[in-house]
């Protein structure tokens, strides 16, 4: 098996990631951390201009700001944790790289670690986050799962987001005036336009555009209160796993919960709700608790056929 080479990317996210779980930590704990690490330290210590060269590199990479306490022994510590807190890139980078430090240091038992595949698309990233960079368009060609064949297009990308394993690309279409989405594991090919430029909407901004959204289907439908009746055994797992950030919990029984969001009911939110089956019941708003109905009788339908 080749020496695994960690990048320079891999060794600021850890060390961002190390001070943020350890708060305040001289540079002798921080350095005992990294060498605790083989696959990523291979043995050898962090030089303090090295550290100090990393710590400029984290502020620049993922504006987290690490500043150091003198009072006390010189602690390190995280500035702002806001930026980590709020379930953006900077967190989940972190997070990844946290569980890919734990997973190569756990290869020899790599036959009883089960992982879930991920569809293609992770090739096309490099492209497509180079043309968000400059704001040039993109020439895409396209199948869609409703097409026999392949069509090309120009867009011009506006956002990413990963939904349940998938990568999305969003972005405006001058063919149809308006904003799509569409799957990276869809695109066959993709080429930018270096020699132009496309002007991103000064109020455009990728959290807000998909706040009311529960995945990727975009939808006339306007956000709206929905109000969920969960059974006790489903609860947990909604608790833990929010559905979407506006969920709260409004009342707790012993039997049941009832849960309530601020979103746009549409077809992936439909499609979360039948996956909880008989765990779930939609109280309001009607529409939605008709559309669950139909579903419902279709499948009942399905299944009573002998």
């Amino acid at each position: 098996m080749e020496a695994y080479t960690p990048t320079n990317a891999q060794k600021y996210l850890w060390l961002a990631d190390t001070i943020q779980r350890g708060g305040r930590m001289t540079f002798d704990e921080i350095n005992e951390r990294w060498l605790s690490n083989q696959t990523l330290s291979g043995g050898n210590e962090i030089l303090k201009r090295t550290f100090h060269k990393w710590i400029k590199q984290v502020k620049k990479m993922l504006g987290v700001e690490i500043e150091c306490e003198r009072r006390g022994g010189y602690h390190y510590f995280i500035k702002d944790e806001g930026e980590l807190e709020n379930g953006g890139m900077a967190r989940w980078l972190l997070e990844s790289v946290s569980v890919q430090s734990v997973l190569l240091e756990s290869l020899p038992l790599r036959s009883r670690i089960l992982l879930e595949t991920v569809p293609s698309g992770e090739s096309h990233l490099t492209t497509v986050l180079g043309a968000m960079r400059h704001n040039h368009p993109l020439t895409i060609a396209f199948q869609s799962f409703w097409h026999e064949h392949p069509y090309t297009f120009v867009i011009h990308p506006y956002a990413l987001k990963m939904f349940k394993q998938r990568w999305y690309l969003l972005g405006y279409s001058p063919d149809y005036d308006m904003v799509r989405i569409y799957g990276l594991d869809r695109i066959l090919e993709v080429a930018p336009h270096a020699d132009e430029q496309f002007k991103l909407p000064s109020d455009f901004d990728a959290a807000t555009f998909f706040r009311d959204y529960y995945g990727v289907c975009l939808s006339d439908c306007k956000a709206q209160l929905v109000r969920l009746r969960v059974s006790a055994d489903q609860a947990p797992y909604l608790r833990t796993l929010p559905l979407h950030t506006s969920q709260k919990e409004v009342e707790t029984t012993d039997d049941y919960s009832i849960f309530t969001y601020w979103l746009s009911p549409e077809f992936d939110f439909v499609q979360a709700l039948l996956a909880m089956g008989e765990d779930v019941e939609v109280l309001s708003p009607a529409d939605l608790r008709q559309t669950m109905a139909r579903h419902a009788q279709a499948l009942a339908e399905l299944y009573s056929k002998v």
